[in-house]
């Protein structure tokens, strides 16, 4: 008969598979945020300055 189950050498795989997977996604996320941050505080300058130059 075959065998059943996994091996701890197949759960091992797997558990590293999903750290790595996470891990991909978290830094993705991450970078995502901190260009979102940056574009809005862009933003903010440019419209300050807009003001600023309208004199309101």
């Amino acid at each position: 008969m075959g065998k059943k189950g996994f091996t701890s050498d197949e759960a091992d795989h797997g558990i590293l598979g999903a750290i790595i997977v996470l891990r991909a996604m978290l830094t993705f996320l991450i970078h995502w945020e901190i260009g979102n941050e940056k574009r809005k505080q862009e933003n903010c300058r440019n419209s300050r300055a807009y003001k600023i130059k309208k004199g309101k």
